[in-house]
């Protein structure tokens, strides 16, 4: 009776063609490693050659005495705001005495603009312009304004404002807006003109002061700069500016660009 039974099949589990779970190919973390490595390996048209390039390694000495590695999203170096070029290719950022840039495609970084005399405290990105793609203005701590390249990160001109650099805008080529003085003390508003970027100077003080000063902003021939609580607002053409109070310290200032209004942001996150 059991020799003339016919053989059973065989139970799913013991045939390893048809598990689904053993599935190398389809592997999405392979996939994935297989995508990064092909990413990896595509050509940077951003990056310098391949000689010019800095190593990792490279190390920034603090007033302190400590040695650190550049780093652009973490620690002391990133203190002050970074600046993204006009190609939007390139991102500068404050770091010691030097600029560093980080290239946005393949997220590598080096020293690129320096060094300074003092403390790099602002950068600021132009528009395009004829003479050169990528403008980058830089302060220092000791009164130093310098526009280079941001290309080739040769330095075109240099000149010293006087007193320590808070802040730069570039509204328009040509005419470049400095915040100078000491962050939380008195602070004030000049404008720097040139007819090209090789030539710059100090052209006038605009009504802007403030006895506590905070961040600023500009936008075409709108200017703000924050005092403690109060917004001060000028517009070309004004003989003195507006104030305006806050409840609380006021931290952040932005002008719209289609000028409908000036945002403030203020210590209790409002």
């Amino acid at each position: 009776c059991h020799a003339n039974s016919p053989a059973m099949p065989k139970s799913p589990k013991s045939s390893p063609k048809k598990s689904p779970k053993k599935s190398p190919k389809s592997s999405p973390k392979k996939a994935k490693a297989k995508a990064d490595a092909a990413e990896a390996q595509e050509p940077e048209p951003d990056l310098p050659q391949e000689k010019e390039r800095v190593k990792p390694s490279i190390a920034v000495c603090l007033s302190s005495g400590r040695t650190i590695h550049p780093s652009l999203v973490g620690g002391v170096i990133s203190r002050h705001r970074p600046a993204l070029a006009a190609s939007c290719s390139r991102l500068f950022a404050p770091c010691g005495h030097f600029a560093t840039v980080h290239y946005v495609k393949s997220r590598r970084t080096q020293v690129a603009l320096g060094p300074h005399q003092g403390y790099v405290t602002a950068v600021c990105a132009g528009s395009k312009q004829p003479d050169c793609a990528n403008p980058i203005a830089t302060g220092s701590s000791s009164g130093e304004l310098c526009i280079w390249n941001g290309a080739g990160y040769q330095r075109l001109a240099k000149i010293n404002v006087g007193h320590p650099v808070l802040a730069i805008h570039w509204p328009s080529p040509g005419n470049i807006i400095v915040t100078l003085g000491q962050h939380g003390g008195e602070a004030w508003m000049e404008r720097i003109t040139g007819s090209s970027l090789d030539t710059i100077e100090k052209s006038e003080t605009l009504p802007l002061r403030a006895k506590k000063a905070g961040p600023s902003d500009v936008f075409d021939d709108v200017a703000a700069l924050l005092d403690n609580k109060e917004l001060c607002l000028w517009v070309e053409g004004w003989s003195a500016p507006l104030r305006y109070s806050n409840s609380r310290t006021a931290t952040a200032v932005a002008i719209d660009p289609l000028r409908r209004y000036v945002a403030v942001g203020e210590a209790g996150g409002v």
